[in-house]
């Protein structure tokens, strides 16, 4: 994963937008993030966070008071590469409403992939939930894990090679989360335990709900089954003989009735034939008639066209008449305008060139009137703007001269309030080391307070813990018996911190355990007891014992008081097992307040060092603070340094209003300027206006003179119309007389040439109609039809046609069939004859043995359904059997587990494995970053070993270390974390980490071996190397470098710059 780009804005101490080029910043491997403590350098990496996982690790809630208090929204965009491919995500939170602002709402949350195609993001996911899920996909790693594998804490691992093999195994639990292999296993395992004496509980009730399922009674329902089976196979050989007979006498039956019903058919079709015969002729006629429809209507058709023609010749000849005597009307009219015409257009068009020409004059008249109006119109307005630039040019004059007199005076106010500038520096940094010095008086009261918090919470624990054990105690069963015995494990006056509980918790488990098995064993020998009462219980003389097989019982078995010892013995095991379980919980937690008294006073050893280290450092403060102050009073530096802000407060306003002042001035004299020289301009505009003024007088006498010739004083443009109006009048008048014209001869020539076709196609048709006469009274002669209305009288249709031809073909089918049956059914009786009253015997025997057969098969139903059940029954007891045994061997096991994940037994082992594993690696990092000379070791303690390889392999405890060699060892320690943290995942290749402080403490020469370490840390896997300190001179030697500056009490917010060396 390479980042690219951040953006963020609203976000903690940040009020404007901040934009981090890390393709710049991390081009030569390895770059800084400077800036004072509380200026918001962690911030840029929560930024980070808050863009992938859509919360920030030291919120509460992940994003509550994350919204800087000056702005109401919050947005970050962070783009990164992985696995080639681009990726832009970003969010965007509200402040909540008045009555919680510290809330901060999501409004967006999206996350796209860049598209080369497109040159643009293509979304993937667009819901906070989905773009969390997609980047954990995607990176591998969760949120916890990606701040430990990016954000390296070197400064702790300096510590954790100091520290005991106690504290190193808490602080591997903490980072590793190994404590739920601890309690949380334990609890498992109990839960297991308990599971599975349910479970076995259960299948035990269920084995008592079987009921008797003995292998006895199961052969016994085997062989019942058996001749059941037996008889009922017997039935069916019966039945089918019978069936076959009876089957045999039902088909002669039925083939005698089948023969009257025939018989009685044939007759009827013999009474049908001559209506058939009749048919037949029909048919004949109707195709015969057919064959001359066609010569009929051909005829038919040949007259009714003659007849349309005819009538058409007639209407022809009426319309050309009509139509000559329009024509001659026509022909007169077009001569007359015509001659009208050629006598008065040459006239009207020479009148047109007159009116033009005049026209012109007179739009070159307006146009000219328009200029002098409008020149007229500026020469006023020229007057007006003169006057009021003089005006203005005096006043702006004046202005000038008294802005000039002000800056004076500013100028003398600012040499007033010169000062002594060492003066000043020297206040300055004392009213620096003075706000440093309260701030640590601050920090070391609340780290005071915080210790003797911590050491109280540790003595309420302690009596939680003795107040747990007395309670058990006197509520214990088991202890309420053996008051001597506790008092002897657990003697007066008895310490929290001593070993007297475990010896009595361990007396309480084993003899738990032991008052279980016992009264187990009690129930099962009742159980055994119960069955045999039970099993007694249905004996009877004479017949034999299911489990002895004796039909003499002379001593059976009796239920009294069985049941009563039962229930006494169950209510006794469910009080062992309540107990246990009250043992277990109290195991449980002692366990988790012992590792809170252990967490609190590792946390009061660390407090008081840490009260230790701010003591010294608050002494440091307070001697740089005295030499400074020279004798002075905090409230006489506050005092001065106030006094010396106001001032530099007043020289800055004084400046600023210098400035504006003098801006103030050089605009005042480039205005005058220009308006000088405006002055000159306008004035000469308005000579040349008064002199086109006088041409254009001139000019608009000529033209008027012109149109008055023309016009005589008349509207020329009515004038124009007129005489265009007559043009037009005239042309169109001619122009419809002559379309008329020859509209009327073209129709008289067409209207001639109809009337010639027409009587042509009538002679034509009359002829056909002769020839189709002959033609059908040839064809009635052939088909012997006398006349043509006895052939239109023997006409069909087609439907009526093929309906006769089928009812025909159905008769002859129907006597075809009724003659092959009768044939058949004689060969099939062969002279057999029917016996009703010999049918009707043998069907009642049949029906007799039918349902003697059903009772046989019910009977056999019902001891196949016990069969299988007591089969069943069998099977699932010896299946609880096996179950059972697999249940004990389940409950040994977590019993076993139990005891061994008691306790920190695991967690113990694993911390180890896990420092082990990160020591491995660690030293191989070491060897890259000394070329081989320094590997690193842990022992068994877990305690760490140097080993020197260009000394013989010697071996040196951490604590002997220098400077130099506690960073590599330190920086190796943390680079290793980072590679567990992410082999967790499934992560993707992080591509750069940051160092979060660590070298505070080192002088120039230790600065070069970290310079010359990162350099050769950041070519292995071509990783980004990120610092984030607040040393000076670490700063001037990085490559390129954020300064991170603090928020101002103008509420401006934090804000980042870039620089480099």
């Amino acid at each position: 994963m390479k980042p690219l780009r951040l953006k963020f804005c609203g976000l903690h101490s940040y009020c404007d937008p901040q934009d981090i080029d890390f393709a710049w910043l991390g081009a030569k491997g390895l770059f800084g993030i400077f800036g004072p403590t509380g200026a918001g350098k962690s911030t840029i990496l929560d930024a980070m966070t808050l863009a992938l996982y859509g919360d920030v690790e030291r919120a509460n809630k992940g994003t509550r008071g994350i919204i800087n208090q000056n702005s109401n929204q919050l947005w970050v965009k962070f783009e990164f590469e992985l696995g080639g491919e681009r990726y832009l995500v970003e969010q965007r939170y509200q402040m909540g409403k008045k009555d919680d602002q510290l809330a901060a709402i999501n409004k967006l949350s999206r996350l796209c992939q860049f598209d080369p195609a497109s040159g643009e993001f293509i979304p993937k996911a667009e819901r906070i939930g989905e773009v969390t899920e997609t980047i954990e996909n995607l990176i591998g790693l969760t949120r916890d894990d990606f701040t430990k594998a990016v954000v390296l804490p070197q400064g702790k691992f300096d510590a954790f090679l100091s520290l005991g093999n106690k504290n190193k195994a808490v602080m591997l639990e903490k980072i590793f989360n190994l404590s739920c292999y601890g309690d949380s296993l334990y609890q498992k395992a109990s839960q297991a335990k308990e599971q599975a004496k349910q479970e076995k509980e259960k299948l035990e009730g269920e084995l008592r709900g079987l009921g008797d399922c003995s292998l006895s009674l199961l052969e016994a329902k085997r062989e019942e089954k058996a001749h059941l089976s037996h008889q009922v196979e017997e039935y069916k050989k019966s039945l089918n003989s019978l069936r076959q007979e009876e089957e045999k006498a039902r088909r002669i039956k039925e083939w005698f009735e089948e023969k009257a019903q025939l018989e009685k058919k044939k007759k009827e079709l013999d009474a049908q034939l001559l209506t058939i015969k009749q048919k037949e002729e029909e048919i004949d006629l109707a195709e015969r008639a057919e064959r001359c429809r066609s010569y009929l209507d051909q005829l038919k058709s040949l007259q009714t066209e003659r007849k349309k023609e005819a009538d058409s010749l007639a209407q022809k000849q009426k319309a050309l008449q009509d139509q000559q005597e329009r024509h001659q009307e026509f022909d007169k009219t077009y001569r007359l305008i015509r001659q009208e015409r050629d006598e008065k257009r040459d006239q009207l068009l020479e009148r047109r060139e007159r009116l033009k020409s005049c026209l012109t004059f007179y739009e070159q008249s307006k146009e000219k009137k328009k200029e002098q109006a409008k020149k007229q119109a500026e020469s006023s307005k020229l007057n007006l703007e003169l006057s009021q630039l003089e005006r203005e040019l005096a006043a702006d004059q004046q202005n000038f001269q008294t802005e000039k007199d002000r800056l004076l005076s500013l100028n003398q106010q600012i040499e007033n309030y010169k000062i002594d500038p060492e003066q000043k520096r020297l206040i300055s940094e004392a009213y620096k080391y003075l706000s440093l010095l309260e701030e640590k008086e601050k920090c070391l009261t609340f780290e005071q307070d915080s210790l003797n918090k911590t050491i109280e919470e540790q003595e309420k624990a302690k009596q939680q813990k003795k107040k747990a054990v007395e309670e058990h105690l006197a509520a214990s069963i088991f202890w309420s018996s053996r008051q001597q015995e506790a008092a002897l494990l657990l003697p007066q006056g008895w310490e929290i911190s001593g070993c007297w509980v475990e010896p009595l918790l361990e007396a309480e488990r084993c003899g738990l355990k032991q008052a279980l098995l016992n009264c187990e064993e009690a129930l099962d020998s009742l159980k055994q007891r119960s069955e045999g009462a039970h099993l007694a219980l249905r004996l009877k003389d004479g017949e034999p014992c299911p489990v002895c097989g004796s039909r003499q019982h002379p001593a059976p078995a009796l239920p009294e008081g069985i049941k009563q010892e039962l229930a006494r013995w169950e209510r006794e095991k469910k009080s062992l097992q309540d107990e246990q379980q009250r043992l277990s919980q109290l195991e449980l937690n002692l366990a988790k307040i012992t590792a809170t008294l252990s967490a609190k006073a590792e946390e009061v050893e660390r407090q008081k060092g840490k009260i230790a280290a701010m003591e010294d450092e608050h002494q440091r403060v307070l001697a740089e603070f005295s030499h400074l102050a020279q004798g002075l009073s905090r409230d006489k530096i506050r005092e001065s340094y106030h006094s010396l802000s106001r001032q530099d407060e007043e020289v800055a306003r004084l400046r600023e209003e210098q400035k504006k002042q003098t801006d103030s001035l050089d605009r005042l004299r480039q205005k005058i300027e220009q308006e000088k020289e405006k002055k000159s301009k306008l004035e000469a505009r308005q000579a040349a206006l008064k002199e086109s003024l006088s041409d254009l007088a001139k000019s608009l006498d000529e033209l008027d003179r012109s149109i008055q010739a023309v016009t005589q004083g008349r509207a020329i443009r009515s004038l124009i119309e007129g005489n265009e109006s007559a043009i037009a009048d005239l042309d169109e008048r001619f122009k419809k007389a002559e379309t008329n014209f020859r509209n009327s001869e073209q129709r008289l020539q067409e209207l001639t040439r109809e009337l010639d076709a027409c009587r042509g196609k009538l002679d034509n048709l009359t002829e056909h109609e002769e020839q189709a006469k002959v033609s059908l009274s040839q064809q009635l002669q052939k088909e012997r039809f006398p006349s043509i209305e006895a052939m239109q009288q023997a006409l069909r249709t087609r439907e009526a046609v093929a309906r006769l031809k089928q009812e025909i073909k159905q008769y002859q089918d129907a006597v075809t069939q009724t003659e092959y049956r009768l044939k058949d059914i004689a060969e099939h009786l062969a002279g057999q004859q029917f016996d009703p009253a010999a049918y009707e015997e043998l069907t009642e025997r049949l029906k007799s043995l039918e349902q003697q057969a059903d009772e046989a098969n019910r009977k056999l139903a019902v001891v196949s359904g016990e069969l299988e059940r007591l089969e069943k029954n069998h099977q699932r007891w010896q299946q609880i059997e096996q179950e059972i045994k697999s249940i004990d061997a389940r409950i040994e096991r977590a019993d076993e587990l139990a005891r061994l994940f008691r306790g920190r037994a695991l967690v113990t082992f694993l911390s180890h494995e896990y420092l082990a594993y990160m020591c491995r690696e660690a030293s191989e990092c070491l060897g890259f970053l000394t070329s081989g000379r320094y590997a690193l070791r842990v022992d068994q303690e877990n305690n760490f070993f140097m080993i020197d390889n260009f000394n013989g392999g010697k071996e040196r405890p951490v604590y002997t270390l220098s400077g130099g060699e506690t960073f590599l060892t330190a920086l190796s320690l943390a680079l290793a974390l980072s590679s567990q943290v992410q082999s967790r995942g499934r992560s993707q290749h992080l591509g750069f980490f940051f160092l979060d402080e660590g070298f505070g403490s080192l002088d120039s020469e230790k600065l070069d071996l970290v310079m010359n370490t990162l350099e050769r840390l950041r070519t292995q896997q071509e990783r980004i190397v990120g610092i984030i300190s607040h040393v000076q001179e670490l700063r001037e030697r990085m490559p390129r470098y954020l300064e991170v500056h603090p928020a101002s009490a103008a509420g401006t917010g934090s804000w980042i710059t870039r620089g480099w060396t």
